[in-house]
């Protein structure tokens, strides 16, 4: 009897398993059809992207979020403000498999802040803030050009952040294999921890203040004051 009991609760067990695993992955194929919509969404100042999404944001002023995918796709995309963040992400357990590029164009009149996770892509053109803040998880990437008196970046994935504009103070932290490449933003003072084997390019005139513990290396122009603490296999390199 008990071993008749046993084999009922594993056969239940696996049924729920497989049942759990398909629930798990609904897969969607695009049709190939293109289509743009409209969204309403505003009164947010940050951005986060959760799939793979490629996304343009431009200053303007007012708020506008259009999407162009596949028709059938489209309903699965979703934009929503939650608080001052505009999300967008993959409705529910959907797994979107797109044979055209999902596009998603953004205006707004400020931007304080973007988070790409997923292989996605942000590009924003030219803004102003007082504390900007970028978080990339997985093998996407964010260009950006900013002028801001704080810049936090942080990369935790195999992706590059791109940065162009100007600083006052910048604190950069990779703690994956990914890159953080800003030769093309002048920054007086900066703050770079690696604790992974990714690289750092910076642009520094006053100060760099480095942390590694990782393999990775900082490499940097101009002629800053360099403070360095490395308890790993990384450098801090002059590429002047």
């Amino acid at each position: 009897m008990k071993t008749i009991k046993i084999t009922g609760l594993l056969a239940l067990f696996s049924l729920l398993f497989a049942t759990s695993s398909c629930v798990d992955d609904i897969f969607l194929e695009g049709n190939g059809i293109l289509r743009s919509e409209a969204r309403m969404a505003s009164g947010f100042d940050q951005i986060v992207s959760g799939g793979d999404f490629e996304v343009t944001i431009v200053p303007g002023n007012n708020y506008s979020v259009e999407v162009t995918a596949e028709s059938n796709l489209l309903s699965y995309i979703e934009t929503d403000v939650v608080g001052n963040t505009l999300k967008i992400r993959t409705r529910g357990l959907y797994s979107l498999h797109e044979n055209e590029p999902i596009e998603i164009y953004i205006t707004t009149p400020v931007l304080n802040g973007l988070t790409q996770s997923g292989s996605g892509y942000i590009k924003t053109g030219s803004f102003i803030s007082d504390d900007f803040h970028l978080a990339l998880s997985g093998s996407g990437d964010i260009d950006t050009r900013i002028s801001a008196d704080n810049i936090n970046a942080s990369v935790s994935g195999s992706g590059t952040i791109f940065l162009e504009g100007d600083a006052f103070e910048t604190e950069f932290v990779i703690s994956g294999s990914g890159k953080i490449k800003s030769y093309d933003l002048e920054q007086d003072h900066c703050r770079a921890v690696i604790s992974g084997s990714g690289n750092m390019y910076v642009n520094v005139y006053e100060t760099i203040d480095a942390r590694i513990s990782g393999s990775g290396n900082v490499y940097f122009i101009n002629y800053p004051v360099v403070h360095s603490s490395i308890s790993g296999s990384g450098k801090v390199v002059d590429r002047n």
